[in-house]
């Protein structure tokens, strides 16, 4: 690929292996020329750029086309009026950098979890461009404009991390406010992410903290919009970077008053809960607390992880075989992650499940999973050895959920079947939250597991 940057304090140019940098006056010149790609600088701009005369400004030309001699037609005189830079063919960085802000622009719905992550991984590529200003010491309006466009790259990044409620990325987004505060570089926007960013984390002690500095800012005066951002926290406002997980939800029970309590209306298990993320599933917008396969298929936006025994509910039933297989492609489309754990119907941990469970275990979804795998190339399916401890559910980057099995015959049995005994679901952007211990868990599993062949690889 033929290329040409100008983001960075030498330009560069690339093609077939061969790479040229243009230094000095003449890289600002080849930069002007880039910039204006198509379009004719008169000889007074590339005149004023060298501090010199008119007459002189074809002398400057030749030292430029001088260095690009491998690269003839590049640059082109225009009659008597100056020169252009004709890039046809060319990949530009700072083309691609402005195409790439035009894009984002069209990104809609930033609450959606998926169209947030895909716009944080599209802000991360654009400021990948990003080594130095290409409007740098060049007259006009160039190196503001660009200044401008990357901070506004820069604002969508944060904005879309935070939007996608993963602590991670929410946590990425807090160094890079926080480094804003100590460059001395925060506007009112910095300061309502950072209490949005602290109060997603519920890092309170932190929300109070930038709360007073904020104050002190502004000798105690903040902006109404920071004002109405805090007071809408301390009433119990949504925060659009957390998880809608209401304290009331948590195992749907009541604030009620404890004796002893000093007072507090609210019971310790409740608060041990809220702490530990353990919620209802209805909290995080799911339907029942059996967590179905058709409630997580309709869920699943992006990734979908699944540890069980041999995954019969996702693909012997028509219906939900149907709807799963749509999954399937619409995540094949953009590169999504489904991950499905199940027992290796060989080893000796099936074997010992089907005696526990007196032969009511069937390998019927084994060959289904081996054709799906075939067809879709975002599902991997992976075998463990060992007997079931938990059914695991990880739904994009906000629910997770798990629940024990039943082995024996006669409690499986009543349980119909295992899928109706109660999930636990679990918030991961709570403070201490149990849902990181169950995606380890599910990780380690997957990293020991062998995968599952299908025909063609014997």
């Amino acid at each position: 690929m033929n290329q040409i940057q100008i983001m960075r304090e030498d330009p560069v140019v690339i093609c077939d292996g061969e790479e040229i940098r243009v230094t000095g006056r003449a890289g600002h010149l080849f930069r002007l020329l880039v910039l204006n790609n198509g379009k004719t600088v008169r000889n007074t701009l590339i005149a004023s750029l060298h501090d010199t005369d008119v007459k002189n400004a074809a002398s400057k030309i030749r030292d430029l086309k001088h260095h690009l001699a491998s690269f003839e037609g590049l640059i082109q005189n225009d009659h008597a009026l100056g020169y252009r830079f004709v890039g046809d063919g060319w990949t530009i960085d700072a083309t691609e950098f402005c195409a790439a802000i035009d894009r984002m622009d069209g990104f809609s719905n930033k609450e959606k979890l998926p169209e947030a992550m895909t716009e944080a991984k599209a802000m991360e590529q654009v400021l990948s461009y990003w080594n130095a200003n290409p409007g740098a010491e060049i007259p006009g309006i160039w190196e503001d404009k660009f200044s401008r466009l990357k901070r506004k790259a820069e604002e969508r990044l944060l904005e879309a991390r935070l939007y996608t409620r993963n602590r991670d990325q929410i946590r990425d987004a807090i160094q890079q406010l926080e480094g804003r505060v100590r460059a001395k570089d925060a506007d009112d926007q910095t300061w309502r992410f950072l209490l949005l960013a602290y109060d997603a984390l519920g890092n309170q002690g932190k929300v109070v903290d930038t709360w007073g500095t904020i104050a002190q800012f502004h000798n105690n005066h903040p902006p109404a919009s920071l004002q109405a951002v805090m007071d809408g926290m301390q009433n119990g406002g949504a925060n659009p970077f957390r998880s809608p997980v209401p304290a009331s939800a948590v195992l749907g029970a009541e604030r009620r008053q404890v004796s002893g309590g000093h007072g507090s209306d609210q019971s310790p298990l409740i608060d041990l809960c809220a702490t530990l993320g353990i919620t209802v599933a209805s909290a995080l917008r799911l339907e029942g607390s059996h967590l179905t396969p058709l409630n997580c298929i309709r869920r699943t936006r992006s990734r979908l992880y699944f540890m069980g025994v041999l995954s019969s509910k996702w693909v012997t039933e028509a219906a939900v075989r149907s709807e799963f297989k749509q999954l399937l492609a619409r995540l094949d489309a953009i590169n999504g992650d489904v991950r499905f754990l199940i027992i290796d119907p060989d080893g000796d941990g099936f074997r010992r499940l089907s005696e526990l469970r007196e032969g009511h275990v069937s390998t019927e979804s084994v060959d289904r999973l081996r054709q799906l795998i075939r067809e879709h190339k975002c599902l991997k399916v992976r075998m463990y050895s060992n007997l079931p401890a938990f059914r695991i559910i990880v739904i994009d980057d906000d629910v997770v959920s798990f629940s024990a099995y039943r082995v024996a015959a006669k409690a499986y049995l009543k349980s119909e079947r295992g899928w109706e005994s109660p999930h636990v679901v679990l918030d991961p952007l709570a403070p201490y939250p149990l849902a990181e211990a169950f995606q380890s868990l599910f990780l380690e599993t997957w990293e020991n597991a062998k995968p599952l062949e299908t025909r063609d690889d014997t």
